[in-house]
């Protein structure tokens, strides 16, 4: 299955995957919010999904999936700069792939046959960057602090940055001053304990939060 929010780049990840016969492409989704409605009609071993999507993002849906499908491998695209990555996500157990949206058809072929014989994968370009091999990784729930208290608005505000608003767009949607996101953010993040996009989509993921509570 393939799960990416941008039609051309999904086109892109089809064709270029169309030449390697042994995989199979069986399902695509262009929201986060499909991905489950597919794996519960659709046969998949190996589920590829963007880590920015709307609706529920690929950390999100990774650990969902560990949970209600167990048999599914999840590969993650991102087009994060490996210094925006926690660590956190890099090492979770429930992810069997890190793609680099801007490398080579082939590095995702073989993040893709790695996840599928049960081992993880990790684009070869962030390997210098992570020092901490991934089978040493902690289980999820070592990692866990103590149960996280968030606001409405708080979790209205982290829907919108996992969607990739900015925090002038999140001032203009929710009729509140920038300065006042900015504070909002700077409260989330020290609560989650992140400093990156990525580390906070990730804890989300960690702690299973529903932020349309």
């Amino acid at each position: 299955m393939l799960a990416d929010d941008h039609p051309m780049f999904l086109d892109g990840v089809r064709n270029a995957l169309e030449k390697y016969r042994h995989i199979q492409i069986v399902a695509e989704c262009t929201d986060g919010f499909a991905v489950e409605d597919q794996l519960n009609r659709t046969a998949v071993d190996v589920a590829v999904l963007d880590v920015n999507m709307p609706g529920k993002n690929g950390l999100l849906l990774a650990r969902r999936i560990r949970t209600q499908f167990p048999h599914v491998r999840v590969v993650l695209l991102t087009m994060y700069h490996p210094s925006a990555i926690g660590s956190e996500s890099v090492h979770a157990p429930y992810i069997n792939g890190y793609v680099l949206k801007n490398s080579g058809s082939h590095v995702l072929s073989q993040a893709i046959e790695t996840a599928f014989s049960g081992k993880v994968y990790l684009d070869p370009r962030l390997k210098d960057s992570v020092r901490m091999p991934v089978q040493d990784a902690l289980p999820v729930q070592d990692a866990l602090p103590v149960q996280v208290k968030l606001s409405s608005r708080e979790k209205e505000i982290i829907r919108l940055i996992i969607e990739g608003k900015s925090n002038r767009d999140i001032a203009s949607q929710l009729f509140l001053s920038e300065l006042t996101i900015k504070t909002h953010r700077k409260n989330i993040y020290q609560k989650l304990d992140v400093n990156t996009v990525a580390g906070l989509m990730n804890k989300i993921g960690q702690l299973g939060m529903g932020l349309h509570e």
